[in-house]
């Protein structure tokens, strides 16, 4: 289905074909699995083709498959007379694409391909899903296990778990306590005391990614720290409500602002983003975001409030969009858990 949209939008920009390198997460996408070193192209008519190493092993039902030669490329838009090939500009190296001027000239279809490979297939669901049920069990374990000291602790930890249940990270985890949980990106190795304690991680099963943050208290929460955990999970309850087919992503961001309401200066990023083969992928759902939210996207909704010096809170889901509403795949309990 991707291969008939890329045709499409081909047809529609007035352009010869399409170019993907397979350091582009569209790649995957497209041909279902990674390559260290090679590209896929879609003409307007014909078979892809996907040009790999000699020391690849790659078969296609789907696909021509050419070894990577220095005349390959040359040779394959001469023979099919290739004037105008697309890019996906933002990821394509400046070196590849002084490469590609001296055969043909280049045109950005960057916005436009956001709307073949938005919606998901099924089995990248399923891959989606599985990823999402491993994150929760590796939270479980974190519970189970909890006798942390320090941050590093908890992080390796998360990456041992992560190993042991077939996958890889999709990031590095995020583990911030006290007074790092104010800091969204934290990297950092703090003794773990009393206070929020920010866990933000995700596995990469099958090449599809999942990225899951849940807020834990060590020790007993004031009253003031509780109403903070509350109001972040409000926000988030009422961001996954609204999300349906149709919906603006910069409504999405509203809604959860205006839940968070005096409080909405400590939220300093945007509510969420797309998933998928990479962590951050289209659409941002963020205030000046006007993309619209399709069936078939998998995006996060993750509002937070930092308070600098003193604490943060954030709570992050995925969540597969569908035709009748949503479905949360990350299925940890939210409420505040308190540890220690």
């Amino acid at each position: 289905m991707r291969v008939k949209g890329i045709k499409e939008v081909l047809v529609k920009q007035g352009i010869d074909a399409l170019i993907i390198f397979s350091d582009d997460p569209y790649f995957f996408y497209l041909v279902g699995k990674t390559i260290d070193d090679g590209y896929v192209i879609v003409t307007r008519k014909g078979k892809p083709a996907v040009f790999v190493s000699p020391l690849e092993q790659f078969t296609s039902k789907v696909f021509s498959v050419i070894k990577l030669k220095e005349v390959a490329f040359a040779k394959f838009i001469a023979d099919r007379k290739i004037s105008v090939i697309g890019v996906n500009e933002s990821l394509v190296l400046y070196s590849r694409i002084k490469g590609i001027r001296k055969h043909c000239r280049i045109k950005s279809v960057e916005n436009e391909l956001e709307g073949v490979f938005a919606a998901k297939s099924r089995a990248e669901i399923k891959h989606l899903s599985r990823a999402c049920t491993l994150t929760d069990s590796i939270f479980k374990s974190i519970l189970k296990e909890f006798n942390f000291k320090v941050e590093r602790e908890l992080v390796d930890f998360i990456k041992i778990q992560t190993i042991k249940h077939g996958c890889t990270p999709s990031f590095d985890p995020i583990v911030a306590s006290g007074a790092g949980s104010a800091i969204p990106h934290y990297s950092g190795n703090r003794k773990i005391g009393r206070g929020f304690l920010i866990v933000d991680f995700g596995v990469k099963f099958k090449g599809l990614c999942s990225d899951v943050t849940r807020t834990f208290f060590v020790g007993k929460p004031s009253v003031k720290e509780k109403e903070m955990y509350n109001l972040v999970l409000s926000a988030q309850v009422e961001a996954i409500k609204a999300l349906k087919d149709g919906v603006i992503a910069k409504d999405i961001d509203g809604i959860a602002r205006k839940a968070l309401s005096s409080q909405g200066k400590h939220f300093i990023h945007s509510t969420g983003h797309g998933l998928g083969g990479v962590v951050h992928e289209a659409p941002n759902i963020g205030p000046k975001s006007n993309q619209k939210l399709i069936s078939g996207m998998v995006v996060t909704i993750e509002p937070g409030l930092y308070f600098p010096g003193k604490f943060g809170v954030r709570i992050e889901d995925d969540i597969l969009i569908t035709g009748s509403g949503t479905r949360v795949l990350s299925r940890f309990p939210k409420g505040l858990l308190c540890l220690g």
